[in-house]
C-alpha cells in the first residue's frame, strides 16, 4: 500500500547558485524521482541565495561550494537557523554534503586559521586539511543499511561530539578519526586515515604526522611523556598477509610533551 501523504514530499535544494558546485542539484532530482517511482507526490522546490529558508520543506538539501561562495551561504543558513530547527522537529530530514555538512557543524577551520560560524545543528567541527583525500569510498554502515559506496574528494577533517554518531565504520578511504590526545601546550592530536591530524588551542590546522596504516586512537605516555603511542587497525603475518582483526601500535618519540597530571 502506498504512503498517504496531504501533500507532496518538497525536497529543497538550497541555494543552488552557492552550493551546486558538484552537481549537488542531481542528488535532489534523484529524491524527487526515487518519490515518485514509489507513488509518493513530489516536488524539487530551489531556494535562491538571499532569500530566507522557509520552515515548510520536508526535505533539505545542503550541496558543496568553494570557501568564499560557502561563507556567502552561511549568512543565510544562520539567519534561517530557527527556521530549519523548527522543520526537524517537524520531522524534516536533512541532507549536507560536502561544505553543506561543513555548515551544518558548529564551525570550520580554514587552512589560515579563519572560522567560519555554522549553524551548529549538528555537534561537530571540520578543519581544512592535508593531502587533500581523493578516490573510492566504501563505508559499512550500522544495520540494516547495507554497505555503502561512493567517491570522495575533500580536505576537511571532521570531528564529531561526544553524543553524535557516524553514518558507519569506513573501509576504503578516509575516515574513523575516533581518538585523540593533547599535549602539555595545548595542541590536539586527532587520528585520521592519513595518520595523526595536529591542530592548534585556537583551532588552526598544524600538519600530519604520518602513518603507514589507518589510526583510531592515540596517547602520550613514556618517560616524561614524550612519546606518542599510536593505534593502528591491521596487520600482517611474517608472510605479509593481513591478519583479521588485528591492530597494531606505533610509538613516536616527541619533542612536545603530553600532560603529566592525567592518564592521556
Amino acid at each position: 500500500m502506498n504512503p498517504v501523504r496531504d501533500s507532496a514530499v518538497r525536497v529543497g535544494f538550497v541555494y543552488p547558485e552557492l552550493l551546486g558546485t558538484y552537481g549537488d542539484r542531481g542528488n535532489a532530482v534523484v529524491l524527487v524521482q526515487r518519490c515518485r517511482w514509489r507513488g509518493i507526490p513530489a516536488e524539487l522546490v530551489e531556494i535562491s541565495a538571499g532569500q530566507p529558508i522557509p520552515e515548510s520543506l520536508d526535505v533539505y538539501l545542503f550541496g558543496g561550494g568553494e570557501d568564499d561562495p560557502m561563507t556567502m551561504a552561511a549568512a543565510g543558513m544562520r539567519a534561517s537557523r530557527s527556521a530549519i530547527e523548527r522543520a526537524r522537529a517537524g520531522g524534516a530530514a536533512v541532507l549536507a554534503v560536502c561544505g553543506g555538512f561543513q555548515l551544518v557543524g558548529d564551525r570550520y577551520v580554514a587552512a589560515d586559521g579563519e572560522v567560519l560560524e555554522g549553524i551548529g545543528i549538528v555537534d561537530l567541527v571540520t578543519h581544512a586539511g592535508s593531502p587533500r583525500l581523493i578516490g573510492e569510498v566504501v563505508i559499512d554502515p550500522d544495520p540494516p543499511l547495507p554497505r555503502l559506496t561512493g567517491f570522495e574528494n575533500h580536505g576537511g577533517r571532521t570531528t564529531l561530539g561526544p553524543g553524535v554518531r557516524p553514518l558507519g565504520r569506513v573501509v576504503t578511504g578516509g575516515g574513523n578519526g575516533d581518538g585523540s590526545t593533547v599535549d602539555a601546550a595545548g595542541r590536539i592530536y586527532v587520528t585520521t586515515n592519513p595518520g595523526v591530524q595536529v591542530i592548534s588551542p585556537e583551532g588552526k590546522y598544524l600538519g600530519l604526522i604520518p602513518t603507514p596504516r589507518g589510526v583510531i586512537t592515540t596517547a602520550f605516555s613514556g618517560k616524561d611523556k614524550k612519546t606518542l603511542f599510536i593505534l593502528a587497525r591491521g596487520a600482517k603475518d611474517a608472510s605479509g598477509n593481513e591478519v583479521a582483526n588485528a591492530a597494531q601500535v606505533y610509538a613516536i618519540p616527541m619533542i612536545a610533551q603530553g600532560y603529566k597530571g592525567r592518564a592521556k
